[in-house]
């Protein structure tokens, strides 16, 4: 909240989708230290948002790769992570904040793995319990995962008895 907050007073103009990583952990066994805020806004503004947080937290990192989310995000519990968000998302509008649709978040964790390492080792159990707690939209959840080259291994996650559709390729 006080990220989007400060966006949108800062930058009123932008696009952004805000989520935390702590929001998987209720699907999870092992529960990782580690919460990452991850601000998801056009490429246009990224560097403009990623010098703004920078203002309000000093743990805020741009889109960073393998070796900078080792090196350096990884020694903070809380850190803000700036990526590109990929037009056609999921997001969901609660109050005025944009953020993740579980779908998305579900999808993002396979597709970005050096990234959501910690879910990493319970991602059958994430998707077990996030569609055993919430509805999933199967349909929407795949176009995104197709979106993110990541169709196959998402379908196979999702727990047989809760699928809708029959394999017909992923690509």
């Amino acid at each position: 909240v006080r990220i989007a907050d400060y966006l949108s007073n800062e930058l009123p103009l932008i696009k952004a989708c805000i989520w935390e990583t702590r929001w998987l952990h209720g699907w999870m066994n092992l529960q990782p230290p580690l919460n990452w805020i991850i601000v998801e806004t056009e490429r246009e503004v990224l560097e403009s948002v990623f010098y703004r947080l920078t203002d309000i937290s000093k743990a805020v990192f741009l889109a960073p790769d393998r070796k900078v989310a080792d090196l350096y995000v990884l020694q903070h519990h809380e850190a803000v992570i700036v990526k590109p968000l990929l037009s056609g998302a999921l997001s969901l509008l609660v109050g005025e904040i944009t953020t993740a649709a579980p779908e998305k978040m579900l999808v993002d964790i396979v597709a970005e793995p050096n990234l959501f390492r910690a879910q990493q080792g319970e991602l059958d159990l994430v998707f077990a319990n996030a569609f055993r707690e919430i509805p999933i939209d199967q349909v929407k959840m795949l176009r995104y995962a197709r979106r993110r080259r990541g169709y196959d291994v998402v379908f196979n996650l999702i727990p047989p008895e809760y699928r809708l559709l029959k394999v017909t390729g992923g690509g």
